[in-house]
C-alpha cells in the first residue's frame, strides 16, 4: 500500500507495472481505465436506532464510537474528516479487529468490494448514502512495461460496464 501521488509517480516513472488510483491519470505516459466503484457501509448492532433504516448520513452517524481497522487506507482520512464527533477505536490487528468486530456492540464500516467476511449474528449492514461514501478506483499503467501489466489492463478495459 502506497499513497496515491507514490502509485501515481511510480507508473508515470515505470518504477511500477500496474497501479490503482482514485483517479484517472491525463498523461501521454500513462494509460488510465475505470477498474471499480466501492461504496462504504456501516455495521450496526440490530438493536441500534439507525439499523432499520435502507440508508443513513454521514450526520446521522457523526458522534458515534466506531471501531475502526487502522490499514483502511484512504477511507481513514475520510472518516476523520466527516465524523469530527465521532471516537475511533483503532486496532492495528486484522485478527484483533475481526474478533472485536463480531463480540463487541461498536459499530464498525465495511464496504461492498469482494470479501469473503459477513457481518456477525445480530447486525445489519446500512450503506452510507453521502457521496464521499463512494470511492471510484482506476488501474493506471505506462504503455511498453512488462506485457503482463498491458495484458491486465487490456483485459480490465475490455470487461463490458466496469464494476459498479
Amino acid at each position: 500500500m502506497l499513497a496515491e501521488d507514490e502509485v501515481e509517480c511510480g507508473v508515470v516513472d515505470g518504477d511500477l507495472d500496474l497501479g490503482v488510483s482514485l483517479r484517472p491519470l491525463a498523461l501521454p505516459v500513462v494509460r488510465s481505465t475505470r477498474l471499480m466503484v466501492e461504496n462504504l457501509a456501516v455495521v450496526l448492532p440490530s438493536e441500534h436506532k439507525l439499523a432499520g433504516r435502507s440508508s443513513v448520513s454521514m450526520a446521522e452517524l457523526d458522534g458515534e464510537t466506531f471501531l475502526l481497522f487502522e490499514g483502511i487506507g484512504f477511507w481513514r482520512e475520510a472518516c476523520d474528516r466527516h465524523f469530527p464527533h465521532s471516537r475511533f477505536i483503532v486496532q492495528e490487528d486484522r485478527a484483533v479487529f475481526e474478533q472485536m468486530a463480531r463480540s463487541s456492540s461498536l459499530p464498525h464500516f465495511v464496504t461492498d468490494a469482494p470479501s469473503l467476511a459477513a457481518p456477525a449474528p445480530g447486525r445489519t449492514v446500512v450503506p452510507i448514502r453521502d457521496a464521499m461514501a463512494r470511492a471510484t478506483f482506476h488501474l493506471l499503467v505506462r504503455p511498453g512495461g512488462r506485457k503482463e501489466a498491458d495484458d491486465v489492463f487490456d483485459w480490465v478495459s475490455a470487461r463490458p460496464g466496469p464494476a459498479s
